[in-house]
C-alpha cells in the first residue's frame, strides 16, 4: 500500500471567510408530484432504498432480495444491484484512489484536527464532495469523513506519483455538535445533521437551521438536502425548505436516498420496514452526456428536459465558465438549433465542466452541472512520426505530397507543413470535406484530432 504525500492542514480557500447563520426551518407545505407508498412483498421488510434519476430505485429487503422500483411505483424482483465504482475506501483505514493506484492516506503526528491513526481505521462514513476525472486521474478532489460524532475535510491535490493531503474542519467557526450523518449535495456542497440541528456548508456560506426535535436520516443530491425530522419529510436548497411528507414514522432504522443528478426524487425507508416513494417538483432532466464520464471525441450530445408539466421556457448551457449556447424554444439541446450534438471544437485534453441553468414557466429556476474527462481515444496522445505519419501516407499523401500522385492541393507531407496548418485539418477533417474522395472512419478521424487537441507532439 502506497502512502499519501502529506500537507499542512489550511482551511479550504472559501470556507474561511464563509458567513455564518443560524436560522430556524420555516418548511413550507409543498404537495409533491407523487407520492405513494411501495407495494412489498407480504411478510418481507426493507432494510436499504437506492435512488436513481429518473424516478427509479431498489429495495433491498431483510431476507437478502432485491427488488426495482419503476418510475410508476412498480415492483420487479432482481438478482443484485451493481454497486458504482469506489474511489474511496476505508478497509483498513482511509485509502483513494489516484492515477489508478490505491493509497493510504494518513493524518500527520501533532496535527490540529487531533486525528489518530486509531481514529482513522475506525471511520463511520466517506462523503465524496467533488469529482474526479476517471479510473487514471490524478486530479484535485475531496470528501468529509465522519469518525465517530465528529466530521473532517479531506483534500486531495495533484503531486506527481502520489497526491498531497490536507486534512481540515469542514464548517470553521460552527459548533455543529455530535454529528450522526453526512451528505453529499451538489458539488463542493455538503449538509451534516447533529443535535443540534441540520448544518449545510458550500463555499459561500455555512447555515445552521433549528427545530423542535432532533432531526433523522438525511441524503441529498441535486443541490437538495433531504432529511427526516419531526415526521415530516423535508427538503432545503441551504435557502428555503419544503415539507413534502407528514406523520411519517421515523426512528434510528429509518433511512433516505435521494438521486444524485436532480434531486427531486426520493425513496424514503421508514422506522417500520415500509418504503415510501416521493416525486418533487422542479426535476431538470439532462439527456445524452454523462456525469462523471470519460469521452473521446469532441462531437457530444446533450439536451435539457422538464418533468411533464413544468414547461421549459429559458435553457442555458455554459462550457467551462464561458457561455456556449442558450434557447427559449423546443428542441432544449446544445447544438446548433437545439439539437443534441454539439462540436467543441476547442476542447482540450482534461476534465471539463458544463453548467445549464434552466427558467421554467412558473419563474422557479434549476442548475444542473456535469463533468467530464476528454481522453485520447489510444490512451495517450498520439505523435506525429509513429501515428499520423502512417495515417498521413495512407489517406492524404496522394493530394497532399509535391511530386507524389495527382499533388493537386497544399503539400503537408512533413511534420512541420502538417503541425502549421493544425487547426485548418482539423476542421476539414472533423467536417468530413478531407479526404474529399472518401470520409476517414471514425477511429482515423479521432486519431488526427487527439494529435491536434494533444498540440501536435513529434
Amino acid at each position: 500500500m502506497r502512502r499519501a504525500v502529506l500537507l499542512a492542514l489550511p482551511l479550504l480557500a472559501g470556507c474561511a471567510t464563509a458567513p455564518i447563520q443560524e436560522r430556524s426551518v420555516g418548511a413550507v407545505d409543498r404537495a409533491p408530484r407523487a407520492m405513494q407508498r411501495v407495494a412489498l412483498p407480504p411478510g418481507t421488510r426493507a432494510v436499504a432504498v437506492v435512488a436513481q434519476e429518473g424516478g427509479e430505485g431498489f429495495v433491498e429487503l431483510a431476507d437478502g432480495h432485491f427488488l426495482r422500483v419503476d418510475a410508476r411505483g412498480a415492483v420487479y424482483p432482481v438478482d443484485h444491484v451493481a454497486a458504482p465504482r469506489a474511489e474511496w475506501s476505508t478497509s483498513g483505514g482511509l485509502r483513494a484512489e489516484y492515477g489508478g493506484r490505491w493509497f493510504s492516506l494518513e493524518a500527520p503526528a501533532g496535527n490540529e484536527l487531533g486525528l489518530t491513526p486509531e481514529g482513522l481505521r475506525s471511520i463511520a462514513q466517506v462523503v465524496p464532495l467533488t469529482f474526479r476525472g476517471g479510473k487514471d486521474a490524478k486530479d484535485a478532489r475531496d470528501a468529509w469523513v465522519r469518525i465517530g460524532t465528529r466530521v473532517v475535510r479531506v483534500h486531495l491535490e495533484p503531486g506527481g506519483d502520489a497526491p498531497k493531503v490536507s486534512w481540515m474542519d469542514p464548517a470553521p467557526g460552527v459548533t455543529v455538535g455530535a454529528v450522526q450523518s453526512i451528505a453529499r449535495v451538489g458539488e463542493g456542497l455538503g449538509a451534516m445533521v447533529s443535535d443540534r440541528g441540520l448544518t449545510v456548508v458550500s463555499e459561500e456560506t455555512i447555515r445552521t437551521y433549528r427545530d423542535a426535535g432532533i432531526p433523522g436520516p438525511l441524503a441529498g443530491g441535486g443541490g437538495w438536502a433531504w432529511v427526516g425530522w419531526n415526521g415530516q419529510i423535508l427538503r432545503t436548497d441551504g435557502e428555503t425548505w419544503e415539507s413534502l411528507a407528514k406523520n411519517v414514522p421515523l426512528g434510528q432504522s429509518a433511512r433516505l436516498a435521494v438521486d444524485d443528478g436532480t434531486g427531486t426524487f426520493a425513496l424514503v425507508l421508514d422506522g417500520a420496514g415500509g418504503v415510501l416513494r416521493i416525486q418533487a417538483d422542479g426535476a431538470l432532466f439532462l439527456s445524452g452526456l454523462a456525469d462523471g464520464g470519460a469521452v473521446f471525441d469532441t462531437k457530444l450530445e446533450l439536451e435539457a428536459s422538464g418533468a411533464e408539466r413544468d414547461a421549459l421556457e429559458r435553457v442555458s448551457f455554459a462550457l467551462d465558465g464561458k457561455d456556449l449556447a442558450s434557447r427559449t424554444a423546443p428542441p432544449w439541446g446544445w447544438g446548433a438549433d437545439g439539437v443534441r450534438p454539439a462540436e467543441l471544437a476547442s476542447l482540450g485534453f482534461g476534465t471539463h465542466r458544463v453548467d445549464v441553468r434552466a427558467v421554467f414557466a412558473d419563474g422557479r429556476e434549476r442548475t444542473r452541472t456535469l463533468r467530464f474527462d476528454y481522453r485520447s481515444p489510444i490512451g495517450r496522445i498520439p505523435t506525429y512520426d509513429a501515428d499520423i505519419a502512417p495515417l498521413y501516407d495512407a489517406k492524404c499523401g496522394s493530394c497532399h505530397t509535391a511530386g507524389v500522385g495527382r499533388g493537386i492541393a497544399r503539400d503537408l507531407s512533413s511534420y512541420e507543413r502538417l503541425s502549421g496548418q493544425a487547426n485548418a485539418v482539423r476542421a476539414a477533417v472533423r467536417e468530413g470535406r478531407m479526404p474529399p474522395d472518401l470520409r476517414l472512419d471514425a477511429v482515423s478521424t479521432r486519431l488526427f484530432t487527439a494529435w491536434i487537441d494533444g498540440r501536435t507532439p513529434r
